[in-house]
């Protein structure tokens, strides 16, 4: 795993190590929506918002646990949310 994996999957570690302020978008996570496509999968692996999931990539769902076609299935929707 890259450094720039890591400092999307953790800024406000990432900020706080380097001694610079919490980025605004750390602390305004959109929720994944009720309806979301595989949302309880997503929790379990441990994707909590949209900006989270967005910033996966669909190999990296299937690493966590999805299966393809649930990988799939979850970008789809990503890209319906626009």
């Amino acid at each position: 795993m890259g450094i720039g994996t890591l400092r999307r999957h953790y800024p406000t570690a990432a900020a706080e190590l380097q001694g610079a302020p919490t980025p605004p978008e750390a602390t305004a996570a959109t929720p994944l929506p009720e309806d979301f496509p595989m949302r309880d999968k997503l929790e379990a692996a441990g994707y909590r918002s949209l900006e989270e999931l967005r910033a996966a990539s669909e190999e990296e769902l299937v690493a966590r646990g999805l299966t393809r076609r649930q990988a799939a299935r979850v970008v789809e929707a990503l890209q319906e949310l626009g």
